[in-house]
C-alpha cells in the first residue's frame, strides 16, 4: 500500500512562564520603540503593559480606554499589537491573529491603524530580517491583509475589519481585537458581529475598546464601560498635558475653534458624556426677556420659516446692540397663500426699517416663495433664501443655541411702543408661542450634525425656533445678493 505523504507539522508549542513572557514582551516593545526612535508616554506605557498582561493571561477580556482626540491611541495600539504578535510567533512558535476594527464602510484603504502598522514594519524591516521574520503584504490570501512570518512557520496575521453592518465580516476569529473610534460603532453590530470573532477551541479573545465620548450615544456598551474609568484608562486634555506638554498647542487650537464650553470640546477633549440634554433651552428661556428700547441706528435683520403642511409661517426681527442680540417682534401667519403672505411680511417689516436683510427658508421647492418675498420687500430690504440641509441646520442651530446659552440673545419684555392696542395683544400671543416652542424643542443628531425640531407629537411646532435661527444667521453673517459686491459691515 502506497504511503501517503505526511502533512506539514505545526510548529512545536513552547511552555513559558507568565512572568517571563510579560518581561520578554515589554523588552521587545522597548526594542521596537528604540528602532522607531520614539518613546511612549506614561499613560500609553501603562495601558500597553496591561494589554500585554491580558494577552499572557489569556481567556476573555474587555479593556476600555477613553482618551482625548489625538492623544496617541493609535500609536499605542500599533506598538502593543506589534510587540505581542512578534513575540507570539518568534518566542512561543504559535500563530497569532490580530484584528484592526474601524467603523468605516470599507475594510481596506481607510484604516489609519493598519497603515501605521505597515509604516512601522517597514521602518524596522532590517531588524526583522536579522531575526528571520518576513513581512508579507497582500500575498493573495483572502483573509489576512498583513502577515508576519517566522522561520519556524508561525504567522501573525493582521486583518482590517469594518464594523459597518454592511461589511458582513462574520465568521472570522481573532486572538486580539483593537476597536478604534468604538464610540461610532453601533452597539448591536459590536455585539452581533465583533463579539463572536473569538479564536481557538475555547473561543477566547481580548477586546480593546479605544475611543472618546460623542454627543450622540451610538454605543451605550462603550459608554457604560468608560463611566467609572480612572487614569490611565481615562484622561481629559488637562491630564494629557501633564504627561505630554506638546499636546497643549493642539488642545488650545481646538478650544479656540470649538469653544471651551461647547459640546464638541467637552466630548472630544474633556471626554465627557453629555447625556440627553435634548431640551437645550429649558434653563435659559427665563433669562431671555429684558428691558430694552430699540435704536433704529442699530443693525437689524429678519428670518422667515415658511409653512409646510400644517405648520405656520413665522417671521422674526432681531436687532444687534454690541454683543447682545435682541428679538423685537414676531409675525405668525396661517395658510398657504404665499403671495398674500409675502405682502403681509413686507407690511410687518416696514416699521422695523432700516433692515439689512431677510433670510428665508428655501428648502425643497420653496424658491418661488422666496421670490415672492423678494418682490414684496424690494423697497424694504434684500431677501435671500437658505436651503436647510443637514450641514446648514447644524450651522444655524448650533449658533442659535450658543447665543442663547451664553446669554447673548434676548427678547424685549414689552412690545414696541409704536404698536396699536390690538397689535399689542397679538405681540403677547406670539411671545407666548415663542416661549412654548423653545421650551418644547428638542436637539436631535444625525452623523453628529445637530438639528432643533419639535417633538413627535400632535400640535408641536418649531417655527419660532427656525425663524429665530435664520434671523440670527442673517444678522451675524453678511449676505450678498448674486452679482453684488461684498460690503464691509461695521457693527455698533
Amino acid at each position: 500500500m502506497k504511503t501517503c505523504e505526511k502533512e506539514k507539522a505545526s510548529p512545536p508549542i513552547r511552555t513559558i512562564k507568565p512572568q517571563e513572557a510579560l518581561l520578554s514582551m515589554v523588552a521587545l516593545r522597548r526594542i521596537i520603540m528604540q528602532l522607531l526612535n520614539r518613546t511612549l508616554y506614561d499613560y500609553q506605557t501603562q495601558v500597553s503593559t496591561d494589554i500585554i498582561k491580558a494577552a499572557v493571561k489569556g481567556g476573555n477580556n474587555e479593556i476600555a480606554i477613553a482618551w482625548p482626540r489625538r492623544s496617541g491611541k493609535t500609536e499605542m495600539l500599533v506598538d502593543t499589537g506589534l510587540s505581542i504578535g512578534l513575540y507570539w510567533i518568534h518566542a512561543r512558535h504559535e500563530n497569532y491573529s490580530l484584528a484592526l476594527v474601524n467603523p468605516a464602510r470599507t475594510e481596506q484603504g481607510v484604516m489609519v491603524t493598519r497603515q501605521r502598522l505597515k509604516e512601522n514594519v517597514e521602518k524596522i524591516q532590517p531588524w526583522l530580517s536579522h531575526i528571520g521574520i518576513e513581512p508579507v503584504l497582500g500575498d493573495g490570501r483572502k483573509t489576512p491583509d498583513f502577515i508576519l512570518r517566522d522561520p519556524n512557520g508561525a504567522e501573525c496575521q493582521v486583518r482590517a475589519v469594518s464594523a459597518d453592518p454592511s461589511a458582513h465580516a462574520k465568521g472570522a476569529g481573532f486572538n486580539l481585537l483593537f476597536l478604534e473610534q468604538v464610540e461610532e460603532i453601533e452597539e448591536e453590530t459590536m455585539k452581533s458581529i465583533i463579539y463572536p470573532m473569538a479564536e481557538g477551541e475555547h473561543l477566547e479573545q481580548i477586546l480593546v475598546l479605544a475611543g472618546n465620548p460623542t454627543i450622540q450615544v451610538i454605543n451605550n456598551r462603550y459608554r457604560e464601560l468608560t463611566l467609572g474609568l480612572k487614569y490611565p484608562y481615562f484622561m481629559d486634555w488637562k491630564t494629557c498635558l501633564t504627561h505630554r506638554p506638546s499636546y497643549k498647542e493642539y488642545a488650545m487650537r481646538k478650544m479656540q475653534q470649538l469653544g471651551e464650553h461647547s459640546d464638541e470640546f467637552r466630548t472630544e477633549l474633556c471626554c465627557e458624556w453629555i447625556i440627553e440634554r435634548t431640551k437645550p433651552f429649558t434653563n435659559y428661556i427665563s433669562q431671555m426677556p429684558i428691558e430694552y428700547e430699540s435704536n433704529p441706528s442699530n443693525f437689524r435683520a429678519a428670518g422667515v420659516d415658511n409653512a409646510k403642511d400644517l405648520d405656520y409661517t413665522v417671521a422674526t426681527v432681531i436687532e444687534r446692540a454690541g454683543e447682545r442680540k435682541i428679538i423685537l417682534d414676531w409675525l405668525e401667519l396661517q395658510g398657504n397663500d404665499y403671495q398674500e403672505q409675502a405682502e403681509l411680511i413686507a407690511a410687518f417689516l416696514k416699521p422695523h426699517t432700516p433692515l439689512y436683510a431677510l433670510l428665508s427658508d428655501a428648502t425643497g421647492q420653496q424658491d418661488a416663495i422666496v421670490e415672492d418675498q423678494r418682490n414684496a420687500c424690494r423697497t424694504i430690504c434684500k431677501v435671500e433664501g437658505l436651503k436647510l440641509t443637514v450641514e446648514t441646520n447644524d450651522l444655524i442651530y448650533k449658533n442659535y443655541q450658543r447665543e442663547i446659552q451664553h446669554n447673548r440673545l434676548f427678547y424685549t419684555r414689552e412690545p414696541p411702543p409704536t404698536l396699536n392696542k390690538n397689535y399689542r395683544k397679538e405681540w403677547f400671543r406670539t411671545r407666548d408661542h415663542f416661549i412654548e416652542q423653545h421650551l418644547d424643542v428638542e436637539r436631535v443628531f444625525k452623523a453628529n450634525k445637530m438639528k432643533l425640531k419639535a417633538p413627535e407629537r400632535r400640535g408641536a411646532h418649531d417655527d419660532y425656533v427656525t425663524s429665530g435661527a435664520l434671523a440670527l444667521h442673517a444678522l451675524t453673517l453678511p449676505i450678498y445678493p448674486p452679482g453684488s459686491r461684498p460690503i464691509t459691515l461695521s457693527f455698533p
